[in-house]
């Protein structure tokens, strides 16, 4: 056979579930079934003879330990033991919770069962400790050993994976990881070779191949697809044949239901895959970084840059930008054969985006002239090149050249200039501008508060930019952006204070509350309110909002002017 395998069905059962050899003449095998009564059934694989074994309730797992005596477990929580000979069996161990997987360690004499949410390790004379527990584990299903390594491979049926527990030899600590996901759920666990094989709950049943190396990835293959197998539980591997093939057997449900044969040549081609990101893109100055590719080829990966004006990499993948543009970084991997298993050739590439760094800070800065000190908060795509700040006109406003701090000295207004140099060249450049004025609220020609919406409109001919203001109760400010010299603001709500001069809630300045009643000797309503620029009312401002038009009881306008 050349990278193929046959299946078959080899003995006709009822419900089968735990399979095991009789390691001292592997022409038996022993099989549980899941039902009340004889469960525990001895097979002949010659003859295909089925013989009732033992008495065993809803058991799921079998193994043999080296003097041929069977054990079992089941969904009560039990393991028990069967001595050739004796079908009766007896209870061979209490254990903490449903249980369906059990394999024999026969250096050691150690069993290991897989529950609901641990693996219990249990010795020849049945005294059980807890080996491993995880977050991962969720109704554990088969499990197997490697009998070099001692790792231990497991599937997590509810969590839908393949893990595998390992143990440090001197802190006698286990760490779990996940190997891969597997879907339908997975049940039985064989290892052969290297290589993990795992029984499914539906048709198919995967070839797992753990990286050796760190960060190697793990390589999945869907190895066997049949409408023989169908509600899988265990697998198991037999020795191999006279043609050194190897074979499985697998417990499949189909109906109707067989413990099903499967020959396979042992080699094991597998398709080389990198893992890693087709683009990066980056900014001149940017740090080097790595690459980060993976790949489930213990070869080393290859790495060659297109352009090494743009980028260079090594040969840990760590690359450097030189300069702006665009490189290809070729990643490649040579065919790798460890024994029966061979991964193919490969190569993969990223593209390396470098762009000039792009300088982001506020266009302009609206300050008066005894403001504190102040920093421009500039950011860049590129933060590692520092950007240098300086000021055109340093009697107004002078900058620190570093950390981009203003401090001012005069009225007036300058422009920041802000740079970022790589390899004594400007890279990128922004500029904002600086505008220091009097006290906003120390020219006001007009103010007038309206009760419907809590705010003070105020109108100022000091030269603060574009001075028709609103304030509200929190003292927070914003410009209407309409030119107000000899501005008037045109009426309030009834019975309602009109504010004029400099002050609310706290601002500085001299105020006269005045109630509209009083300046009229008569009741007026005014429900909105309307700004006049010489003499002339606007209806709308810059985008369509709308101020107001003027409502009284009697038609008649009224205006606040300066006082």
């Amino acid at each position: 056979m050349t990278n193929n395998y046959t299946i078959t069905n080899d003995v006709e059962t009822y419900q089968p579930r735990g399979l095991a050899l009789d390691s001292n003449n592997p022409n038996l095998m022993y099989e549980t079934e899941w039902r009340f009564g004889n469960g525990l059934k001895q097979i002949d694989l010659i003859t295909k003879n089925i013989l009732d074994y033992g008495i065993v309730n809803l058991a799921t797992g079998v193994t043999l330990d080296n003097m041929g005596n069977i054990y079992t477990v089941n969904n009560d929580n039990k393991m028990q033991k069967f001595i050739p000979g004796d079908p009766n069996g007896y209870i061979f161990a209490n254990l903490p919770s449903v249980t369906r997987g059990v394999c024999f360690d026969n250096k050691t004499d150690i069993f290991y069962c897989s529950s609901s949410t641990s693996i219990i390790q249990v010795d020849i004379n049945g005294n059980q400790t807890v080996y491993a527990t995880s977050d991962l584990f969720s109704e554990l299903y088969g499990i197997a050993l490697d009998m070099t390594t001692k790792d231990i491979y497991v599937a997590s049926y509810n969590n839908s994976c393949v893990l595998k527990i390992v143990k440090d030899p001197i802190t006698g600590n286990t760490t779990t990881t996940k190997l891969t996901d597997i879907s339908p759920n997975p049940r039985g666990i064989a290892f052969v070779d290297g290589v993990v094989y795992c029984s499914t709950t539906g048709n198919t049943i995967y070839q797992i191949i753990p990286g050796k190396n760190v960060g190697q990835q793990t390589s999945v293959i869907s190895w066997v697809t049949s409408s023989l197998l169908n509600e899988m539980f265990d697998i198991i591997s037999a020795p191999k044949d006279e043609f050194n093939n190897n074979v499985f057997y697998v417990s499949s449900n189909n109906s109707p239901q067989y413990i099903v044969k499967i020959v396979s040549n042992p080699a094991i081609n597998i398709p080389t895959t990198i893992t890693v990101n087709s683009v990066f893109n980056k900014a001149l100055g940017d740090p080097d970084f790595n690459l980060n590719a993976t790949s489930n080829n213990p070869n080393p990966i290859i790495y060659t840059s297109t352009d090494n004006f743009v980028a260079t990499v090594d040969d840990t993948g760590l690359v450097t930008i030189i300069s702006e543009g665009q490189a290809t970084i070729i990643m490649s991997q040579s065919e790798y054969i460890d024994g029966n298993i061979t991964y193919s050739s490969t190569s993969t590439q990223s593209e390396i985006n470098v762009s000039l760094p792009v300088i982001t800070v506020a266009p302009a800065f609206n300050k008066i002239i005894n403001d504190s000190q102040f920093n421009l908060n500039a950011t860049s795509t590129s933060p590692l090149l520092p950007i240098n700040y300086e000021s055109s006109d340093t009697n107004v406003a002078t900058v620190d050249s570093t950390t981009g701090e203003i401090t001012i000295l005069n009225l007036g207004q300058t422009i920041i200039t802000l740079t970022q140099t790589y390899d004594n060249e400007i890279v990128a450049t922004a500029t904002t501008q600086i505008n220091i004025v009097n006290e906003p609220f120390g020219n006001i020609t007009a103010m007038n508060f309206n009760p419907i919406n809590n705010l003070l409109y105020v109108c100022s001919n000091n030269g603060y930019p574009k001075n028709f203001m609103t304030i509200d109760d929190n003292e927070n400010m914003s410009s209407l952006n309409i030119e107000t010299t000899n501005a008037n603001i045109q009426c309030i709500s009834a019975n309602s204070n009109i504010f004029v001069g400099g002050a609310f809630n706290g601002l500085s300045g001299n105020q006269k509350n005045v109630n509209i009643s009083e300046l009229q000797n008569q009741n007026v309503n005014y429900s909105t309110i309307k700004l006049s620029v010489n003499s002339t009312f606007v209806d709308n401002i810059e985008s369509n909002q709308t101020i107001g038009v003027i409502t009284t009881n009697s038609g008649i306008p009224f205006e606040i002017s300066k006082k």
